[in-house]
């Protein structure tokens, strides 16, 4: 496998030196393709028509100046004719591309045109007619019909506009009718909440009002009180701490005296004496002496803490119970004048329902007038036919358009040639023999001169896609995935074409000749001149099959529409059935040519 693998390269490599090893075969494989595009784009840059000749036939030439500023233009040239046969002839010869031909009732001034225009054009130059009807219609109306028709449009759609707001404007109206009068209960709702509140307020506000005064006519005897009660609990800690004094004396003497231990053993010394004295009821004396030590020292604390605490509520009462009058005073206040625009508002909403309904009944009025239209009246105004076309490809010029054809071509047209003339060249060297000779299959030599052509041909396409996506601004790349292989499978199909002709026709003249023929068979054969849905069906069907048309549709999807190969299953199969049908063309032509060699 690696030695076959390694015979193919070196076959790829031999067919690539021949075909670069001239200098100006290696300069046309990157100047070719950047010649053609370039030459393309000059060639369809343009969008507008330009140098058209257009002459006017009229008996009466006073009638023709405001026919001549429609279509006079820097682009187009206006003559006169007297005579139709003579603008006929100029036709022919090509020097003009159109012919008007006035009615004998033609009438034209600035303001209005009347009469019939007939117009004359050589129909045998079909790529161009498309473009001056397009022309001319853009520049002027051609029949009274249709002016009447758009005049009658126009008057007919102001109607239907002005009915339509107006019951539009009926709807809205309904519509802020109905959250008027929502807001209007919701503000009821809303006033009858606060006379609630206020209803309950009242009797607070008295009793806050009473406790005020209450309180201000006891203040001094608050006070009083208070400052009475700070003297008693300076008395009182003055008493604990003289007590404290007793506690902390009595403990000293017991301690320097019968719970000293050399006191104690002097005691124990005397019985008469140690039988009257219990030295430990002494020591449980003495602690709990001390522990009441410790709680009249918290008490005290207790009653500092006390006294602060009554000082500042004295402190704050006074004015807390003045704030809060205040705030209640201020709520009921604040209850009154909302209250007051509750109702003011509520009035102005009731002034706004009734005016209102005085605007919906003059809208009633009025669309009840328009829309009582007759309808044979209106039919005798316009046509309601409207029609309006729109490219769903925006701002893209001739050369974007017509890009995936040219693409598809030269791909075609490089693939077949070169692929025939470089089996061609190998065929009919006197070196050929020798591949009968080497202990190589003969698919080597076949997949060896395959992979040269499609590795020639991908340059160029590299190049022309390269030029396309910085010089017309294609945009290649966002689906170069897809593109790339639609662009292979063409190409392998085109490229075993060529192949199998060079193959089955070795004569060198005959084979490009049949290969020049049958690629313009293709061309012709394709939707570039006439599109299928023109042809007969059955041709149709077999256009719609040909490589190069699924191929150029294929590209145009994947460009303009970024359809990528998941939504065009079907094209695919036929590209990859047609590749599959040229590969075992080219294999029953090698095998021919090798039998007949």
């Amino acid at each position: 496998m690696f030695k076959n693998i390694t015979l193919l390269f070196s076959v790829i490599m031999k067919n690539l030196k021949l075909v670069i090893r001239s200098p100006s075969s290696l300069l046309l494989l990157v100047v070719g393709p950047m010649l053609l595009i370039l030459l393309i784009g000059f060639a369809f840059g343009g969008d507008q028509v330009h140098d058209i000749n257009i002459g006017i036939v009229s008996h009466d030439h006073s009638q023709n100046y405001a026919l001549v500023k429609i279509f006079q233009s820097q682009e187009v040239n206006v003559q006169q004719y007297s005579n139709l046969d003579e603008c006929l002839w100029d036709i022919k010869t090509g020097l003009i591309e159109v012919c008007a031909e006035l009615s004998e009732d033609f009438k034209a001034t600035e303001n209005e045109i009347a009469g019939k225009i007939t117009f004359h054009y050589d129909n045998s130059r079909y790529n161009l007619v498309s473009y001056l009807k397009e022309y001319i219609q853009s520049k002027v109306a051609i029949t009274s019909e249709q002016i009447t028709l758009e005049a009658a449009t126009g008057i007919l759609g102001d109607i239907e506009e002005a009915v339509s707001f107006m019951q539009e404007a009926k709807t809205t109206i309904d519509s802020f009718i109905a959250d008027i009068i929502k807001i209007r209960n919701d503000l009821a709702e809303t006033k009858i909440t606060l006379i609630e509140m206020k209803d309950e307020i009242d009797p607070l506000y008295e009793d806050a009002l009473l406790l005020q005064k209450t309180y201000h006519e006891n203040a001094d005897d608050i006070n009083s009180t208070v400052n009475q009660l700070h003297i008693k609990k300076a008395v009182v800690q003055q008493k604990i701490n003289s007590i404290n004094s007793i506690i902390s004396f009595v403990n000293s003497d017991l301690e320097d005296t019968l719970l000293d231990e050399d006191v104690q053993n002097a005691i124990k010394s005397v019985p008469i004496i140690a039988v009257l004295i219990d030295f430990n009821d002494v020591e449980k004396l003495s602690k709990e002496l001390i522990a009441l030590q410790s709680r009249l020292t918290s008490l005290s604390t207790d009653l500092d803490k006390y006294d602060t605490s009554v000082q500042k509520t004295n402190q704050e009462l006074s004015t807390r119970i003045d704030s809060t009058v205040e705030l209640i005073k201020e709520v009921k206040e604040f209850i009154d004048v909302v209250g007051d625009k509750i109702d003011a508002n509520i009035l102005l909403l009731n002034n706004a329902i009734i005016e209102l309904n005085q605007v919906k009944e003059k809208l009633d009025k009025n669309i009840a007038k328009f829309s009582g239209l007759d309808q044979s009246q209106a039919e005798s105004l316009i046509k309601p036919i409207t029609t309006k076309y729109e490219d769903i490809l925006q701002d893209m010029t001739k050369i974007n358009l017509v890009f995936p054809v040219v693409l598809v071509f030269i791909i075609m047209f490089i693939s077949i040639l070169l692929a025939n003339i470089n089996v061609l060249n190998e065929i009919n060297s006197q070196s050929y023999f020798r591949n009968f000779l080497v202990p190589v299959k003969e698919s080597i030599f076949v997949i060896g001169l395959f992979i040269t052509n499609l590795i020639v041909v991908v340059f160029q396409i590299i190049v022309l896609l390269i030029l396309a996506k910085f010089k017309f601004n294609i945009q290649i790349f966002p689906v170069i995935g897809s593109l790339s292989i639609v662009i292979l499978l063409v190409t392998s199909i085109f490229i075993l074409l060529g192949m199998s002709i060079a193959y089955f026709i070795k004569k060198q003249q005959t084979s490009i000749l049949v290969s020049t023929f049958l690629a313009l068979a293709a061309f012709l054969f394709s939707d570039v001149i006439f599109p299928p849905e023109v042809m007969p069906k059955l041709a149709a069907f077999f256009a719609q099959l040909n490589p190069m048309v699924v191929g150029e549709r294929m590209i145009r999807k994947i460009i303009y529409h970024n359809l990528l190969l998941d939504y065009q299953i079907g094209d695919l199969i036929v590209l990859i059935l047609f590749l599959v049908f040229m590969a075992v063309l080219v294999i029953i032509a090698a095998r021919r040519n090798k039998k007949r060699s």
